[in-house]
């Protein structure tokens, strides 16, 4: 996979985006010895929680515009988890700031969470306008991507060839 085919299914995922509509871009650092098993748990129950708290009643047609990539650390023993929200739906009620507070307490009440170490939760807000800046953040994001692995594969519904081992 490309960097040109990251970005593109990235926006894909994203949908339709007006270039003012802003995107926060954050990675969450999981405790020592987490597997990708619990990773996609934590990430599925961040997906709810925080859908729950911006929108009050989630289903699957009626929740936020949110991806991630799971990825493994230097030495494969820790996990962390790249994540995109799109802001546009909570603009007209909340600010950036008040987001990205709520978004990170929520975050922080996961067991699985190193909220201890400094660095547990990096972020950014950016917006459609700064494509150059998109592109290196999408990127990052699915950095370990290659032709045998693809951290988006569970949002674009395509099977994964299964593989004895």
């Amino acid at each position: 996979m490309n960097k040109k085919e990251n970005y593109k299914k990235i926006r894909d995922l994203l949908g339709t985006n007006d270039p003012q509509d802003k995107i926060l871009w954050f990675t969450i650092k999981l405790k020592n010895k987490s597997d990708i098993v619990i990773a996609n748990k934590v990430w599925k129950g961040i997906e709810f929680k925080v859908s729950k708290r911006f929108l009050g009643r989630v289903t699957k047609e009626k929740k936020l515009s949110m991806i991630s990539a799971i990825e493994p650390d230097k030495d494969f023993l820790n996990y962390h988890i790249h994540a995109v929200l799109k802001l546009k739906e909570l603009q007209s009620r909340f600010n950036d700031q008040e987001i990205v507070n709520q978004v990170k307490l929520i975050i922080s009440r996961f067991n699985e969470i190193n909220s201890k170490d400094p660095n547990w939760f990096d972020y950014e807000i950016t917006s459609f306008s700064n494509e150059d800046h998109i592109k290196n953040i999408s990127n990052y994001m699915v950095k370990t991507s290659s032709r045998n692995y693809d951290p988006l594969l569970r949002f674009t519904n395509k099977q994964q060839p299964v593989t004895q081992l």
